[in-house]
């Protein structure tokens, strides 16, 4: 495995392991009684009761099962991939190891099963492959609406109870570890869902592009000091009187007012990304609240007067359509010249939460 891939199988591990939290401040969450009696469809039954949900309402129940603190995953991982101990407190929650939703008739919600990557891990003792996580949860899928499959002739009641009790055996279900919530609706309350990014993260994988290879694993190029304190060891001026040049300025700014002008390491960084050195990624760093978001407008102001300009050049004002973009009838879509296309930007925000 190339550094490329590992780098991606890490992106995809984390968002797996970022799923299935659970906040057991929630005063919605509730316990689960242990029943000797095993009469769970009545306790279920009469929690979704106690909500009142109008008819209207496409409410249900959330039932999560075997909740266990986190810490316990990253240990396992500490341990087997020997990594270094992190000697600081930091609080990292609970999680469930899997979520059954059930409707307003207590029927189960065959779609919303949701099963998570911290399960599998404490449960086999290794981190999976993408595949293997997916082939895991879809056979628990599998089993789960096999037993709670109810036909038309059968007391549903007690039917629920013979099922709710299989999956407590098969799954080793500790009750006093399991919580409820009773939702008012489980198209919108339902939450638990499996990253938008992993299917992008395991694409990129087979996707072979300089600018792909650029983000994900920079360049060997040299360095440019750029530390603009006075007072320390490596205060480099040299570069701040080439980069603020006269000529290293864009032409425009953003319509604000100028008592509100660009800080100087703002400047710097408008003055580097207009800079027609053919980069086509170029990322800023930096602390909340200094400005990172700010300095975009410039350059945006800048790209929409580029694009102006370009556009008084042109001899044919009028857009150009092709047979092959036709859409309906006599409708297409334009195809616009690379001058014009090419001044375009495409824009991320990240942060890391602590």
């Amino acid at each position: 495995m190339d550094k490329k891939e590992r780098i991606l199988e890490a992106w995809i591990m984390v968002e797996h392991l970022s799923e299935g939290d659970l906040k057991l401040s929630d005063k919605y969450l509730k316990k689960i009684e242990i029943l000797e009696d095993c009469n769970y469809y009545s306790l279920l039954n009469l929690e979704i009761q106690r909500k009142k949900l109008q008819k209207y309402q496409k409410g249900g129940i959330v039932l999560y099962f075997n909740i266990f603190p986190f810490s316990e995953v990253i240990k396992l991982l500490r341990e087997k991939y020997k990594l270094p101990e992190i000697y600081e407190e930091v609080s990292v929650g609970d999680k469930f190891s899997f979520a059954l939703y059930f409707d307003k008739e207590l029927k189960l919600e065959e779609e919303m099963t949701f099963f998570t990557a911290s399960y599998y891990i404490l449960q086999n003792g290794n981190i999976p492959k993408e595949k293997e996580f997916l082939d895991f949860e879809n056979r628990n899928k599998e089993y789960i609406n096999s037993i709670f499959a109810c036909t038309d002739d059968e007391e549903y009641s007690e039917f629920f109870n013979e099922a709710f009790v299989k999956l407590l055996n098969k799954y080793s279900i500790r009750i006093e570890k399991s919580i409820m919530k009773v939702l008012n609706n489980l198209e919108t309350d339902a939450t638990n869902l499996h990253s938008f990014f992993i299917e992008d993260l395991e694409k990129a994988k087979s996707i072979k592009t300089r600018n792909l290879d650029l983000y994900l694993l920079g360049e060997n190029k040299k360095r440019i000091n750029l530390n603009s304190k006075v007072n320390t060891p490596n205060f480099n001026p040299t570069a701040f009187k080439e980069v603020l040049q006269p000529k290293n300025y864009p032409v425009s700014r953003f319509p604000s007012n100028p008592q509100y002008s660009l800080s100087l390491m703002q400047q710097v960084a408008v003055n580097l990304a207009i800079d027609n050195n053919n980069e086509q990624i170029l990322s800023v760093n930096g602390p909340p609240g200094t400005g990172k978001t700010t300095l975009l407008k410039d350059i945006f102001a800048e790209l929409v007067v580029e694009q102006a300009y370009e556009m008084t050049k042109l001899t044919n004002k009028e857009v150009s359509k092709s047979d092959k973009l036709k859409y309906y009838e006599n409708a297409y879509i334009g195809v616009l010249p690379n001058s014009i296309v090419d001044k375009g930007i495409i824009f991320t925000r990240g942060w890391q939460e602590r």
